[in-house]
């Protein structure tokens, strides 16, 4: 759960709405769901997010970064 709200962070805090592919995102879990950029290890622990070229905004990501990190 603190992975898929520091990934719910970082969509409302870079302008997810307008994100050029935000598919499956806020929907579910981010694994299970296949939230579009979540890349997830076998056990369903976040593992990457790839966000190059989606036209985001907002915040500085390196907060929400080091979340999902821990």
């Amino acid at each position: 759960e603190e992975e898929k709200a520091a990934l719910v962070d970082i969509y409302h805090a870079t302008n997810g709405e307008g994100w050029i592919n935000s598919n499956g995102w806020l929907e579910g879990d981010p694994c299970v769901d296949s939230w579009h950029g979540v890349r997830c290890f076998s056990d369903g622990r976040v593992a990457e997010l790839v966000m190059y070229a989606w036209q985001t905004g907002g915040n500085n990501m390196s907060e929400y970064a080091f979340q999902l990190c821990l």
